[in-house]
């Protein structure tokens, strides 16, 4: 039997595709937020090659900035799933600007985690907008 995605599954996924592809050059290489490590994320003959996830400062548990582009960065796969950061304070701050990262830390004890799902209209919203941004990278890209 085959599930259908939620449209939260559904967000998730292109928004995170497009955090992989602005985080890398037009070959699909890139640099992991965390760890400073050479990261790949390209689509070859419709095969996704990759070695990132689009990961999360502040956790994805605070739904009200899943979708935040400051919050969410390519990371190496293994970083982010090990849950053992190295230097991505240092390098979000580098990368967005030290009041960039106080915003959403004060977000983050604003708004902690008050909602349990997000909004279906802003989940259309988030799909429709970074397709549309997605399809914009990928004309830059050379695979």
């Amino acid at each position: 039997m085959k599930f259908e995605k939620s449209l939260e599954e559904r967000a998730w996924f292109i928004f995170a595709k497009y955090i992989k592809l602005r985080d890398t050059d037009q070959y699909g290489y890139g640099k992991c937020i965390d760890t400073g490590r050479r990261i790949l994320y390209r689509i070859v003959d419709g095969k996704i090659q990759s070695t990132c996830d689009a990961g999360h400062y502040i956790s994805r548990a605070v739904k009200t900035i899943m979708f935040n582009e400051v919050n969410v960065n390519a990371q190496y796969s293994a970083a982010n799933r090990s849950q053992i950061f190295t230097d991505y304070h240092t390098r979000i701050e580098n990368k967005w600007g030290k009041q960039s990262v106080e915003w959403l830390r004060q977000k983050e004890r604003e708004w902690g985690n008050k909602a349990d799902s997000l909004d279906d209209d802003y989940l259309r919203w988030v799909i429709k907008h970074y397709s549309d941004k997605v399809e914009v990278l990928l004309k830059d890209k050379m695979f």
